[in-house]
Protein backbone atom coordinates (compact mmCIF):
# COMPACT_ATOMS: atom_id res chain seq x y z
CA UNK A 1 0.00 0.00 0.00
CA UNK A 2 1.31 3.46 -0.81
CA UNK A 3 2.49 5.92 1.82
CA UNK A 4 -0.33 8.32 0.92
CA UNK A 5 -3.02 5.66 1.33
CA UNK A 6 -1.45 4.53 4.61
CA UNK A 7 -1.38 8.11 5.96
CA UNK A 8 -5.00 8.61 4.92
CA UNK A 9 -6.08 5.43 6.72
CA UNK A 10 -4.24 6.55 9.86
CA UNK A 11 -5.99 9.96 9.76
CA UNK A 12 -9.41 8.35 9.31
CA UNK A 13 -8.82 5.92 12.15
CA UNK A 14 -7.56 8.65 14.49
CA UNK A 15 -10.46 10.95 13.59
CA UNK A 16 -12.97 8.21 14.32
CA UNK A 17 -11.33 7.41 17.65
CA UNK A 18 -11.27 11.05 18.77
CA UNK A 19 -14.86 11.86 17.86
CA UNK A 20 -16.52 8.76 19.26
CA UNK A 21 -18.78 6.30 17.54
CA UNK A 22 -20.66 8.84 15.37
CA UNK A 23 -17.94 8.82 12.69
CA UNK A 24 -17.11 5.10 12.73
CA UNK A 25 -19.47 4.22 9.84
CA UNK A 26 -17.94 7.01 7.74
CA UNK A 27 -14.42 5.98 8.69
CA UNK A 28 -15.11 2.33 7.87
CA UNK A 29 -16.56 3.30 4.49
CA UNK A 30 -13.43 5.36 3.78
CA UNK A 31 -11.15 2.52 4.80
CA UNK A 32 -13.05 0.05 2.59
CA UNK A 33 -12.80 2.39 -0.39
CA UNK A 34 -9.07 2.91 0.08
CA UNK A 35 -8.46 -0.82 0.46
CA UNK A 36 -10.39 -1.55 -2.72
CA UNK A 37 -8.46 1.09 -4.66
CA UNK A 38 -5.11 0.06 -3.24
CA UNK A 39 -5.47 -3.67 -3.86
CA UNK A 40 -7.60 -3.85 -7.01
CA UNK A 41 -5.20 -2.40 -9.55
CA UNK A 42 -1.85 -3.91 -8.56
CA UNK A 43 0.05 -4.87 -11.71
CA UNK A 44 3.60 -6.06 -12.23
CA UNK A 45 5.85 -6.15 -15.26
CA UNK A 46 7.67 -9.34 -16.27
CA UNK A 47 10.54 -9.61 -18.78
CA UNK A 48 13.04 -12.30 -19.64
CA UNK A 49 16.39 -12.16 -21.42
CA UNK A 50 16.88 -15.77 -22.56
CA UNK A 51 20.22 -17.11 -23.84
CA UNK A 52 20.20 -20.44 -25.66
CA UNK A 53 23.36 -22.32 -24.76
CA UNK A 54 22.07 -25.61 -26.21
CA UNK A 55 23.20 -27.07 -29.56
CA UNK A 56 19.63 -27.06 -30.90
CA UNK A 57 16.65 -24.70 -31.32
CA UNK A 58 14.92 -23.67 -28.09
CA UNK A 59 11.20 -22.90 -27.89
CA UNK A 60 10.23 -20.48 -25.11
CA UNK A 61 6.69 -19.67 -24.00
CA UNK A 62 5.57 -17.14 -21.39
CA UNK A 63 2.37 -18.26 -19.70
CA UNK A 64 0.05 -16.81 -17.10
CA UNK A 65 -2.58 -18.41 -14.90
CA UNK A 66 -5.52 -16.70 -13.26
CA UNK A 67 -9.14 -17.53 -12.42
CA UNK A 68 -9.98 -17.72 -16.14
CA UNK A 69 -7.33 -20.42 -16.76
CA UNK A 70 -3.91 -20.64 -18.40
CA UNK A 71 -2.96 -18.42 -21.32
CA UNK A 72 0.17 -18.08 -23.47
CA UNK A 73 1.14 -14.39 -23.56
CA UNK A 74 4.36 -14.69 -25.57
CA UNK A 75 6.56 -17.17 -27.42
CA UNK A 76 9.90 -17.21 -29.24
CA UNK A 77 12.15 -19.66 -31.09
CA UNK A 78 15.86 -19.24 -30.40
CA UNK A 79 18.51 -20.90 -32.52
CA UNK A 80 21.65 -22.36 -30.96
CA UNK A 81 23.65 -19.53 -29.36
CA UNK A 82 20.83 -16.99 -29.83
CA UNK A 83 19.74 -14.46 -27.23
CA UNK A 84 16.28 -12.85 -27.12
CA UNK A 85 14.40 -10.43 -24.94
CA UNK A 86 10.84 -11.33 -24.10
CA UNK A 87 8.37 -8.83 -22.75
CA UNK A 88 7.65 -6.72 -20.92
CA UNK A 89 4.37 -8.42 -20.08
CA UNK A 90 1.98 -6.90 -17.58
CA UNK A 91 0.01 -9.15 -15.24
CA UNK A 92 -2.01 -8.76 -12.07
CA UNK A 93 0.11 -9.53 -9.00
CA UNK A 94 -2.28 -12.36 -8.09
CA UNK A 95 -1.50 -14.13 -11.37
CA UNK A 96 1.31 -16.65 -11.78
CA UNK A 97 3.68 -15.94 -14.70
CA UNK A 98 6.16 -18.56 -15.83
CA UNK A 99 8.37 -19.75 -18.69
CA UNK A 100 8.08 -23.11 -20.43
CA UNK A 101 11.18 -24.17 -22.39
CA UNK A 102 11.49 -27.06 -24.81
CA UNK A 103 13.73 -28.35 -27.61
CA UNK A 104 13.05 -30.72 -30.49
CA UNK A 105 13.81 -33.54 -30.19
CA UNK A 106 13.49 -33.52 -26.43
CA UNK A 107 13.66 -36.84 -24.62
CA UNK A 108 12.64 -35.06 -21.40
CA UNK A 109 9.57 -33.05 -20.46
CA UNK A 110 9.57 -29.27 -21.06
CA UNK A 111 11.24 -27.31 -18.26
CA UNK A 112 9.25 -24.61 -16.43
CA UNK A 113 10.36 -21.71 -14.25
CA UNK A 114 8.27 -19.11 -12.39
CA UNK A 115 9.19 -15.53 -13.29
CA UNK A 116 9.58 -12.85 -10.66
CA UNK A 117 8.45 -9.29 -11.35
CA UNK A 118 11.08 -7.31 -13.24
CA UNK A 119 13.77 -8.63 -15.56
CA UNK A 120 15.09 -12.20 -15.35
CA UNK A 121 18.30 -12.95 -17.28
CA UNK A 122 18.47 -16.68 -17.98
CA UNK A 123 20.97 -19.03 -19.54
CA UNK A 124 19.62 -22.34 -20.85
CA UNK A 125 22.01 -25.25 -21.35
CA UNK A 126 21.60 -28.96 -21.88
CA UNK A 127 23.22 -31.58 -19.68
CA UNK A 128 25.27 -34.37 -21.21
CA UNK A 129 23.45 -37.70 -20.94
CA UNK A 130 24.95 -41.11 -20.02
CA UNK A 131 26.00 -41.81 -23.62
CA UNK A 132 27.87 -38.48 -23.87
CA UNK A 133 25.28 -36.84 -26.13
CA UNK A 134 24.83 -33.08 -25.69
CA UNK A 135 21.39 -33.13 -27.35
CA UNK A 136 19.68 -35.82 -25.28
CA UNK A 137 20.16 -34.61 -21.70
CA UNK A 138 17.72 -32.53 -19.67
CA UNK A 139 17.50 -28.76 -20.10
CA UNK A 140 19.06 -26.69 -17.32
CA UNK A 141 18.04 -23.09 -16.52
CA UNK A 142 20.37 -20.79 -14.62
CA UNK A 143 19.43 -17.27 -13.59
CA UNK A 144 22.49 -15.14 -14.24
CA UNK A 145 21.08 -11.72 -13.48
CA UNK A 146 18.07 -9.51 -13.25
CA UNK A 147 15.60 -8.85 -10.51
CA UNK A 148 13.83 -5.61 -9.81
Amino acid sequence: MSTTASACIQRLTRSAQLSGLRRWPLALAGLSSLAALGLGGCKSGYSADVRNGTPQPLYVQVLTRNNAGTMTIGSQRLGPGDRRGMGPYTADQREVVWLRLDTLPNPQRPVEMTLRPGLSVLEVTQAVDESGSTTAGPLLIREIGGGQ
